[in-house]
């Protein structure tokens, strides 16, 4: 994969950041979860007035909504905790981002993801 600067990178950090990172590698873990907030907006969808469209309106009973039309990248870079150095340096996983959902109640990204491998670092 060209490391593109716009292409994702999310990094897998938290209590047990070395088991979350494996569960990805080894293709248990299929879905992260990000906040819904603007960074995250514009990293992840096209076109973003179509979030502050939805979060103004009415849900009309929804829980979630399919946002995988909208996907800015289908490809994501994944990295344990946080690396110091450049990417092409560092060990981390290539995955295809295969869907995108948006949890409307708790205001959070469902990022689904298929078929991660890892790249070692030099």
């Amino acid at each position: 994969m060209r490391y593109l600067k716009d292409v994702p990178r999310i990094k897998v950090a938290g209590v047990n950041t070395e088991t979350l990172y494996n569960q990805i590698k080894t293709h248990i873990k299929t879905s992260e979860y990000r906040e819904l907030n603007e960074y995250w907006t514009k990293i992840l969808i096209t076109n973003t007035d179509v979030i502050t469209k939805i979060l103004n309106g009415t849900y009309n009973g929804y829980t979630t909504l399919d946002l995988t039309r909208f996907l800015r990248h289908h490809k994501a870079i994944f990295i344990e905790g946080y690396p110091k150095g450049k990417i092409e340096n560092t060990t981390h996983l290539d995955a295809d981002v295969t869907g995108l959902t948006l949890w409307l109640k708790d205001k959070i990204y469902e990022i689904k993801i298929a078929n991660a491998i890892e790249i070692k670092g030099s």
